[in-house]
Order: C-alpha cells, then structure tokens, then sequence
C-alpha cells in the first residue's frame, strides 16, 4: 500500500479543517472509573490525525489516501555483503498511519563456478601443465577485480596454494580492509604422450629415481 497518486494522499480534493477535531488531528476522551476521571488522547477516527478532510471523495482510493501499486526500487549493495543479511530500505515499505515503513531486503548471493568464499577470503583453482610447474612460468589469474599476473617458481608441487592479499571480499564495515585470495596450482597430467615426450620422460625419471 502506497500512497494514492491521485490525491498524493490527502483522500480527495478541496480540503477543510476536520469538523470533528477541530482541525488538531486529535480528540480527547475522557473515561470514568472508580478511581476518578481520567482523559486520554486519540488520533481523531474522522480524519485520521490529518486534521483536514476533502469535500470530494478520491474515486481511486476512496477517501483512505492510499492504493495498492507496483514500483520498482533501485537498491545499493554494499560490498562483501553475506548471504542471508538483511539490507534495510528507509521509506520502501507500505505507508500507514505514522507515514511510510521501510522494506527489508533478504540478500541471496549467488555461487560462482570459479570461485569459492569462506568468511572474507575467496578461494580458486589453477591448472597448469607439468613443463610450466617444472620449469616456472607467469599464468593468469581471475580474481573478483579482473585478471593478474601470477609467478609460477620452477619446481612447484601440485596442490601448492599461493596467496593473492587483499584480493579477497571486503568488510562491510570496512571497505577498505579485505580478505585474501587463495589460488590452489594443479599440475595437469596428460593421458596421451607422444613418442618424443615418454622418451624425455623416461630421461628425467632416470634422473631423479
């Protein structure tokens, strides 16, 4: 429920002070009991604390100041955000008596297919050829910003994790901190080998037995 954009609320048209509260928004009632009188202020039922009241009656919304309507909201996510955190909408909810409730967005966040997120760090997966861990070599990298560059030392092993700081998600109360990315190398063994290369294999394997 929002408010009536034919009337932007006021419930019609040609407004005059509220005959029933005089104009205040308010009445006071008073109640008796055995302890004595006691008064207490309402929100006037009559105009519903507007304090006016139209002569002629909004034909969309009937008089009440508010229809039910369909609006797109444009809202910001902040970075590094969870899922399953709730972002509060100031003003995006259904409009009552005291004015407009906000909207309470539940955030879902997607998997990715390369990356996977623990807390602040990401973490991902490089495949390399035997020559390349062997020999050393410079790979390219996704991370959430975009491709870097990453040195491969001759010799690694495969399962070694090199890590990328702050190139992780960022806090949410602090932007400017973020955690780390882990890259995990796995060395690609081939299932097919040419006759010049089981022949340079077979060398290296009598080299270091």
């Amino acid at each position: 429920m929002s408010r009536c954009p034919e009337c932007m609320g006021a419930g019609g048209t040609n407004l005059k002070k509220c005959s029933q509260c005089g104009g205040t928004g308010q009445i006071t009632k008073a109640q008796r009991t055995i302890l004595g009188s006691f008064a207490q202020t309402v929100i006037c039922p009559n105009c519903k604390g507007h304090g006016e009241v139209p002569e002629n009656i909004c034909r969309k919304c009937g008089g009440t100041g508010t229809s039910r309507q369909t609006k797109d909201i444009k809202v910001k996510i902040p970075a590094g955000v969870n899922d399953g955190s709730s972002i509060r909408v100031a003003g995006g909810g259904e409009v009552g008596e005291d004015g407009e409730g906000d909207l309470y967005l539940r955030i879902k966040v997607k998997p990715a297919k390369e990356f996977n997120r623990e807390g602040q760090d990401i973490f991902s997966e490089k495949e390399i050829s035997f020559s390349q861990a062997a020999l050393g070599d410079r790979v390219k990298i996704e991370t959430v910003d975009g491709s870097i560059d990453l040195n491969i030392p001759a010799g690694t092993a495969s399962h070694t994790q090199f890590r990328l700081r702050g190139k992780g998600v960022p806090y949410p109360n602090n932007p400017r901190q973020r955690g780390d990315h882990l890259v995990t190398i796995k060395i690609r063994v081939p299932k097919k080998l040419s006759r010049e290369e089981r022949e340079m294999l077979e060398k290296l394997k009598n080299i270091n037995p």
